[in-house]
């Protein structure tokens, strides 16, 4: 990834970014779900809110909101967008 790429567990809180791509070594089969779900690339995702516990973090994609858990989220990664 470039070195403008962080993982989207790292967004603050209703920062957006663009989805460049998931880590190599995530599972295909999750991966593969979470594209079911309209997570791909080029797709603009927004951090919403996270857990009490700092464990699921809420996002919105494609006008949805997706719980993800932090340790998934971390396997995705994605470029800032400036407001």
């Amino acid at each position: 990834m470039s070195t403008d790429a962080l993982t989207l567990d790292r967004l603050a809180r209703m920062q957006t970014a663009v989805v460049l791509g998931y880590d190599p070594k995530f599972p295909a089969a999750r991966r593969e779900r979470f594209e079911d779900l309209g997570l791909l690339p080029d797709t603009t995702v927004q951090r919403l809110h996270t857990a009490p516990l700092g464990d699921p973090i809420a996002f919105s994609i494609r006008e949805t909101v997706l719980c993800l858990r932090r340790e998934d989220a971390r396997r995705i990664f994605v470029k800032s967008v400036l407001p």
